[in-house]
């Protein structure tokens, strides 16, 4: 009898785009819950609960920092009406609140999903939009965040006070070249009856002219100048709150921060960037302020039709900046523009924050009904003809803002997870292998933010394990807690626990489902009916074969019962469907993995019609 091999059928991709009866024999047409690696497909839909506080803060936000005491993940949430509690740090045993003093009281219900975060060296930035931008800084339990300097501290070197008989009193300076309205003065020392007046903590209270500005103090001061023992006068350091300034996205591009699509006292513009004076090393840069002569932050727009700021990152040199429909790259060159921008595209942009990955050279990103990559000359798809229809036809038309992106340089994967339509938080994963320019598809919970980082669960020891050999189906030989161990993590607003992707607790049901559709055995005019399948299957249970068969391409398939195949006690299932096109399926049983490298089908022919 012939038999026809289906080998490595983990080598290419699952083509969802083309007309089944169009592709070779060895490519399945449909898929969930699997991952292709190394030639072979392995079903996989696992998760890990690593650790879960006592209260839920809704996390919207995980980032993997390490700290001077340790490992720590980072997550910020929203905690509304109280406005309390929103940022936690877990090391692996405790939870410890590092929220800012004071509420955040403009973080409302569903704002969790507006956090950004970025590492400047080893210090955690953090942002939400409807917040300001704040550190951590040193990363110690102890340490709450603090509110990130806008401008820094000076001595005014005030020549006088003028009082006017009022609260009011004008200060002359040599210059105020980098002061402005709201800033705060801190003056000690004045001796003498008016002088001591001046003593206290005011606010620049009018925009400064060249050499003056007014402040307000507590008690009036007669009319006159005071010129002795005025003490020491200094202008406190600035932050963005004290500015009334914020961005939807903060990033850190080599010792420079970049804040993109800028709110002043609730004006957005959101085609305008800032960047920073560079940061000393792991420091935090002293201002961003543009009127400051001695640094060189400064703050421009990208203009034109590519419409919002949405996102930015750096590749290699270059600090790429996404819009809705188009992509501009910052190179550096100093001088009086310090960036200088060129336009890589206007027919591409990015379609939501924390959706670009770089790697090997090379920016991924979700755009439009695609995953595209650059690497800022050029730009391709990594979906097209194979997987651009399920991406397109799965992605929530309201939700897709929240979906992210991350990767696992380890294993060299890249996890883009959107929302399903209908869903409101991420639940599917599209997972490149950036090595074989492979992807699958496989379900996740509902998540708000995944990152990479440390697994740092309590390790399974004979001590601790529960069962014996027949009930802990895992390779005794491979710790998968070891301390070398690193994990994709995801966090939620349900529990706000932190979650692995990669490890398995053999509790969730795989759900996976593989499938080939119409292909014929030998030919679309010639009949068979098949004998027998000889599975190349690697499982602990038993998986589900399903054989079906069709006469012509457009006819339905008529699908047999589904039949219970078990590696460990079988090598073939006997399943007779006779038609001139073939289908099969095979389906996952319960909470265990199975590998499939390929297919033997066993056949008759049956003549040509």
């Amino acid at each position: 009898m012939p038999l026809l091999k289906l080998n490595s059928l983990g080598a290419q991709n699952i083509n969802f785009d083309l007309e089944p009866c169009d592709l070779p024999a060895n490519v399945l047409t449909s898929g969930t819950n699997y991952k292709l690696l190394n030639g072979k497909i392995r079903a996989t839909n696992m998760s890990y609960t690593l650790a879960t506080p006592s209260a839920n803060f809704k996390a919207g936000l995980i980032m993997s920092v390490l700290g001077e005491s340790g490992n720590f993940y980072l997550l910020l949430g929203q905690n509304s009406p109280s406005g309390t509690q929103v940022a936690w740090v877990y090391n692996g045993t405790t939870w410890t609140d590092i929220s800012q003093v004071g509420a955040y009281t403009g973080i409302d219900v569903g704002d969790e999903l507006l956090w950004t975060g970025c590492l400047l060296g080893n210090i955690p930035i953090v942002n939400n939009v409807q917040d300001y931008p704040a550190y951590w800084s040193p990363q110690q339990t102890a340490q709450k965040l603090k509110p990130l300097n806008f401008g820094s501290s000076s001595t005014l070197n005030i020549t006088n006070y003028i009082g006017a008989g009022t609260t009011t009193v004008t200060g002359t300076v040599t210059s105020t070249a980098g002061y402005s309205i709201g800033d705060t003065l801190t003056i000690s020392g004045a001796t003498g009856t008016e002088q001591t007046k001046l003593n206290g903590v005011w606010t620049i209270a009018s925009v400064p002219t060249s050499t003056t500005f007014t402040f307000v103090v507590t008690t009036s001061v007669v009319v006159g100048t005071l010129t002795t023992t005025l003490g020491t006068t200094t202008k406190s350091g600035q932050t963005w709150k004290s500015k009334g300034l914020s961005a939807k996205v903060v990033r850190s591009h080599k010792n420079f921060l970049f804040a993109l699509n800028l709110q002043l006292s609730g004006v957005v513009q959101a085609t305008s960037y800032r960047w920073s004076h560079p940061a000393d090393i792991n420091g935090l840069p002293y201002t961003w302020d543009e009127t400051d002569l001695s640094a060189i932050a400064g703050i421009a727009s990208v203009g034109g039709d590519m419409g919002d700021l949405v996102d930015g990152m750096t590749l290699r040199d270059n600090f790429m900046l996404y819009s809705q429909r188009g992509i501009s790259v910052l190179s550096y060159v100093g001088g009086e523009f310090v960036w200088a921008r060129n336009v890589l595209t206007t027919s591409y942009g990015l379609l939501a924050k924390n959706c670009i990955v770089e790697s090997k050279g090379y920016h991924y990103f979700l755009s439009s009904g695609d995953i595209l990559k650059t690497d800022g000359n050029s730009i391709v798809s990594v979906l097209h003809n194979q997987m651009q229809t399920q991406l397109a036809g799965n992605i929530d038309s309201t939700y897709y803002m929240n979906s992210f992106a991350y990767s696992n340089p380890i294993t060299e994967e890249i996890w883009f997870c959107i929302p399903q339509v209908g869903n409101t938080l991420p639940n599917i994963a599209f997972v490149i292998n950036t090595q074989d320019n492979l992807v699958s598809m496989r379900s996740i919970p509902d998540t708000t933010g995944i990152n990479f980082g440390p697994n740092l669960q309590v390790p399974i020891l004979w001590s601790n394990v529960v069962g014996g050999w027949n009930e802990n189906a895992k390779k005794w030989a491979y710790d998968p807690t070891s301390i070398f161990s690193r994990t994709i993590v995801s966090t939620n607003n349900v529990n706000s626990a932190i979650i692995s992707l990669e490890l398995d607790d053999a509790t969730t049901t795989q759900n996976t489902l593989l499938e080939r559709l119409s292909f014929p055995l030998e030919g679309q005019e010639v009949v068979t009916t098949t004998q027998s399948v000889f599975p190349h299957i690697v499982s602990q249970e038993p998986v589900l074969i399903q054989l079906g068969s069709q006469q012509f391409v457009s006819s339905p398939i008529a699908w047999k019962e589904p039949v219970s195949f078990d590696p460990n006690t079988m090598r073939k299932v006997d399943i007779r469907t006779t038609g001139k096109l073939l289908s099969w399926r095979i389906y996952s049983t319960g909470t265990l993995p199975f590998t499939l490298t390929g297919l033997d089908i066993q056949y008759v022919t049956n003549g040509v019609r």
